[in-house]
């Protein structure tokens, strides 16, 4: 067991410096060959299976004797235990398991509303990908990964299937925007993290990447996005950003991230104030639209992509412009 703690101490170590994430509700217990016989054959749980993680209950149990100790312990523990306590899907499926019965949700392909969050096409897929993908990872940085290899050549096809779709997603995606996707909230380097947004942004656009002129964080200051170590909290759920470009004004949403796009050209038919009737004495007021009032504090936002001369010439226009009605 003193093996066992140290690598549990390396396991600790390891999700810290990557994620800065930590396990506060989880616990771990290792049940004898009696209890984990008694386990599977009341909870009818597949008799193949050595370990299990109880969402509810915020337990790994795993069996003692199952060669593959150390793996079972990343997997349920550490994946299943991270995903349950620190992810919004995960704790979305929490709330499922207190009221209904998890695998009628947690299986079933999500529907129109729910495609824009996580990665896989269903909430069984991305906490059980999660967990796979974690253990692999912990399993190599801790001296483990020899075992690891022999419980992977024991894998179905679907496990290997979904271990491979998230290793290949995370290597697309890169790791702040992997974890945001998956509902994490991780601690990120400013210089990093935009570097990975505007490789994000390249892959979404392809080509049409080239024509983007400016985008900005609108729900970030310039001393926020860079003081804070962490984005998203109760009032910061996505990244919301505004985008000038030659492409068509549209709008976008992947969950995480909110996009808004604007084309260039008709930022110049944007209207700097909507006029409405004020009831009591029948005359006009003008309010700003609050598009308008956005635009006019730009220079107060984080700029991600572009530089501060476009943003001073979008500024003139704006504030040069006049309205006739």
């Amino acid at each position: 067991m003193e093996n066992l703690e140290k690598i549990l101490g390396q396991a600790y170590s390891v999700i810290k410096a990557e994620f800065d994430l930590e396990l506060k509700d989880s616990k771990l217990l290792i049940y004898s060959r009696e209890d984990w016989l008694e386990l599977i054959k009341e909870h009818n749980i597949d008799k193949n299976r050595e370990g299990i993680y109880v969402p509810e209950e915020y337990s790994a149990i795993v069996y003692e004797k199952s060669k593959f100790l150390i793996p079972e312990i990343f997997h349920n523990f550490f994946g299943h235990g991270l995903f349950i306590e620190n992810s919004r899907i995960g704790k979305k499926i929490l709330e499922i398991s207190k009221k209904a019965k998890i695998e009628d949700v947690i299986y079933r392909e999500k529907d129109e509303n729910e495609k824009n969050i996580g990665i896989a096409s269903s909430y069984y897929n991305d906490y059980e990908g999660f967990a796979l993908w974690i253990e692999e990872m912990l399993c190599s940085k801790t001296g483990n990964y020899k075992i690891w290899q022999e419980k992977y050549s024991r894998f179905g096809e679907e496990e290997k299937e979904l271990l491979n779709f998230f290793k290949n997603s995370y290597n697309i995606l890169q790791k702040f925007v992997f974890m945001s996707q998956l509902g994490f909230n991780v601690k990120y380097n400013p210089l990093k993290l935009r570097l990975e947004l505007i490789d994000y942004l390249k892959k979404q656009y392809g080509n049409f990447f080239e024509n983007i002129k400016l985008i900005i964080i609108k729900n970030f200051s310039e001393n926020k996005f860079f003081k804070d170590n962490k984005i998203f909290d109760d009032s910061n759920k996505k990244l919301d950003l505004l985008i000038v470009s030659k492409n068509q004004t549209k709008k976008y949403d992947f969950g995480w991230i909110e996009i808004s796009e604007i084309n260039e050209n008709e930022i110049k038919n944007i209207t700097c104030g909507i006029f409405e009737k004020v009831e009591e004495g029948g005359s006009w007021r003008s309010r700003e639209s609050e598009f308008y009032s956005f635009l006019k504090r730009l220079g107060e936002y984080k700029i991600l992509y572009g530089n501060k001369d476009y943003v001073e010439e979008l500024k003139e226009l704006l504030t040069n412009k006049t309205q006739t009605f």
